[in-house]
């Protein structure tokens, strides 16, 4: 024989586990409006972030425009200190 369930308590069951199911799916809730709510939060200090480090490297970096000419210089005169040192040393060893 099969022993049957008594409806009450599938129903009594069935309604805590919809309940536990409505809980939780609260819980999941809950948890995305607090990660929506950090999410926003650590958006808004990024974008504070980049404004800061734009507005430092605008006023305190030079652009490649304007390093060129102080770059030809300074590749110049170490050429010229290269040379130098070479001619000497060559010279040095023509005359002995």
């Amino acid at each position: 024989m099969t022993k049957q369930l008594n409806p009450i308590n599938i129903n009594d069951r069935t309604e805590v586990k919809i309940a536990v199911v409505a809980e939780k799916v609260s819980n999941i809730e809950r948890s995305q409006d607090d990660m929506k709510t950090n999410f926003e939060k650590d958006l808004g200090e990024l974008k504070t972030s980049i404004r800061d480090l734009i507005s430092k490297i605008d006023g305190n970096y030079v652009t490649r425009t304007e390093f060129l000419p102080v770059r030809a210089i300074v590749y110049g005169l170490i050429s010229l200190i290269v040379l130098a040192v070479v001619g000497a040393i060559i010279s040095l060893v023509v005359l002995q």
